[in-house]
């Protein structure tokens, strides 16, 4: 229905649609300090290989510091994208607007 709109419109305007699921059960943990206990992994880590789907063009991302238990990553899946930024400039655009909503 957006497509629609936009395209009736002419506005030019290029769209980019990402699904953002954040109750999963995946986990990413720091193996670089101590192979026996691995801790959290730094904020802005991205893993987009390894558990991620071959079919899609989709990514993990912790984008919070965790001083107690475990940090949960966000799951980022990019269903429709005309604007066609690389990948990594997705991700890093992606991090930043994290940090713009409040939940308060």
């Amino acid at each position: 229905q957006i497509l629609d709109v936009v395209r009736r419109k002419h506005t030019g305007i290029k769209l980019t649609e990402v699904i953002v699921q954040k109750r999963i059960h995946t986990r990413i943990f720091d193996h670089t300090c101590d192979m026996q206990r691995p801790g959290n992994a730094p904020p802005g880590t991205v893993v987009d290989s390894g558990c991620t789907s071959k079919d899609t063009y989709d990514f993990f991302m912790i984008s919070q510091n965790v001083m107690q238990g475990t940090a949960t990553p966000t799951h980022y899946r990019v269903i429709y994208d005309e604007v066609a930024l690389a990948p990594n400039h997705m991700q890093m655009l992606t991090y930043k607007l994290c940090h713009l909503y409040y939940n308060w």
